[in-house]
């Protein structure tokens, strides 16, 4: 069987997936903040929160040597991009397609961050699976004001014939989501006061 490098670019929305020549990778490209809900957190108006970008690969037949997107928010004028970190110890993708972590500027989601946040594999090799491999660690922020309710990240593509690097696209089967819910602030209020009274039995004990 001839050996292919594939790289892959991702597409979700009203449009569809591109699919490559191959389709029967078993690619994924996810989030998670590493806790035990890792696709899921809740955030007050005007606090931040971490999450990570991570490609998995399910067999031996996976090529994959860089990933082209952007980070796409449900809901514009709600959540802001930070910041990303894309030399995550240990990982195989530390090449910044676009700009590097210091010249990407905060932004907020309207409904995307504008510029590719892809990486490429340190050596320019494709990786194999089965494995997963952290791409970036991201900092988010809810706005302060920010309408309670529940929003979503999601990925979208870069153009995927421009420079650099250009990557076409391919079959990706799992495009990851993230879910933020924002509370009342009248819901946080009663949580510290309930975190309040704990700590204060815990005292007189």
């Amino acid at each position: 069987m001839k050996r292919t490098n594939r790289h892959f670019a991702v597409l979700i929305g009203a449009a569809a997936l591109c699919v490559g020549s191959r389709a029967d990778a078993a690619v994924g490209l996810i989030f998670s903040d590493n806790d035990n809900t890792p696709t899921s957190t809740s955030v007050g108006q005007g606090s931040t929160f971490p999450v990570s970008v991570k490609l998995t690969e399910s067999s031996a037949s996976d090529q994959v040597s860089g990933v082209d997107y952007q980070i796409h928010a449900s809901t514009n004028g709600v959540i802001e991009f930070l910041s990303r970190n894309s030399q995550v110890a240990g990982s195989s993708f530390t090449i910044a397609n676009g700009n590097s972590d210091a010249q990407l500027t905060p932004i907020v989601l309207s409904p995307n961050n504008g510029t590719d946040l892809g990486t490429s594999t340190t050596s320019g090799a494709a990786v194999t699976g089965p494995n997963t491999y952290e791409l970036a660690d991201f900092v988010f922020e809810v706005l302060s004001g920010a309408p309670s309710g529940v929003y979503t990240l999601s990925f979208v593509s870069t153009d995927d014939s421009g420079a650099p690097p250009g990557y076409a696209a391919g079959s990706i089967n799992t495009l990851g989501t993230f879910t933020v819910t924002v509370p009342e602030p009248a819901s946080l209020a009663v949580v510290g006061v309930v975190a309040a009274g704990l700590n204060l039995r815990r005292r007189k004990r």
